[in-house]
C-alpha cells in the first residue's frame, strides 16, 4: 500500500527530463511516480511532459520523498493525470 505523504498546488517552472520537474521557482523537484522513461526516449518525452506541464498550476500527491529531497508523486493538471499521459504518451510513440 502506498501512503501518500503531502498533497499541495504548486506552478511548474522547469522541466528537467521525461518525468522529472520543478516548481515554484526552485522551491522542490517533482518525479512522476510510475513513469519509466527509455534513454532512447528521454528528449521527445522532456518535450512531451514540458507541453502537458510547463507554466502551468498542478496538483501534487507526494508519496515519498527521496534521498535528495525530490518528491515521487502523482501530478495533476487540471482534471487530466499527468502520469497516465506520459505512460500513455510512452506507449504509443513511433
Amino acid at each position: 500500500m502506498t501512503m501518500r505523504v503531502s498533497t499541495r498546488t504548486a506552478r511548474v517552472t522547469e522541466v528537467t527530463d521525461g518525468n522529472t520537474f520543478r516548481i515554484n521557482g526552485g522551491e522542490g523537484t517533482v518525479r512522476l511516480a510510475s513513469v519509466r522513461v527509455p534513454a532512447s526516449a528521454s528528449t521527445e518525452a522532456a518535450k512531451e511532459l514540458r507541453r502537458l506541464v510547463q507554466g502551468k498550476e498542478v496538483r501534487i500527491e507526494i508519496y515519498v520523498k527521496d534521498e535528495d529531497g525530490s518528491s515521487l508523486a502523482s501530478v495533476k493538471a487540471g482534471n487530466k493525470s499527468v502520469n497516465l499521459a506520459m505512460t500513455r504518451w510512452l506507449e504509443n510513440r513511433p
